[in-house]
């Protein structure tokens, strides 16, 4: 039973690590308090007209979540509507750490909460606007890449 536990959080820790490797976050944004990053290998087609990213938020100095812990970054799973410049955060993890290299596992989770507000619309220049302009920019390439890699394929 021993050995059974043992090679189950071998496995556990090796497809964490994984998942975090799998990571391309990047910088996007920057305002006097935080540093925004997307992660690129997350942009992804969602529901109908929505896309899908993650953006992780990296503050210069410790926030204080609603129910009083401390954290310094924050990843947020969001959903996207590229043509109405829509966002919707849907998941937010809170960390420990600041991470403005983009590296999730170097900190611990404080809080995971589920969003519960509704769809807004992005102001021009705003952090959530930027964020939600380089990956719908970046969906949009990548689609298209697709769609010729697709055409030279038949050819």
């Amino acid at each position: 039973m021993k050995k059974i536990l043992i090679n189950i959080f071998i496995f556990l820790l090796i497809f964490n690590t994984s998942l975090a490797k799998d990571r391309n976050f990047k910088p996007v944004a920057k305002t006097k308090d935080a540093l925004y990053l997307l992660d690129y290998s997350s942009i992804k087609q969602g529901e109908r007209d929505e896309i899908k990213y993650i953006k992780l938020v990296s503050y210069k100095t410790s926030k204080t979540t609603s129910d009083g812990k401390k954290y310094k970054s924050v990843q947020i799973y969001m959903k996207g509507k590229c043509k109405k410049k829509m966002n919707l955060p849907y998941i937010l993890q809170y960390y420990d750490a600041q991470m403005d290299d983009g590296n999730v596992m170097r900190g611990n989770i404080v809080r995971t909460a589920n969003f519960a507000g509704d769809w807004e619309v992005s102001k021009t220049g705003t952090t959530y606007e930027i964020v939600l302009r380089k990956a719908c920019e970046n969906y949009k390439a990548s689609k298209l890449f697709n769609e010729v890699l697709k055409t030279l394929e038949k050819k």
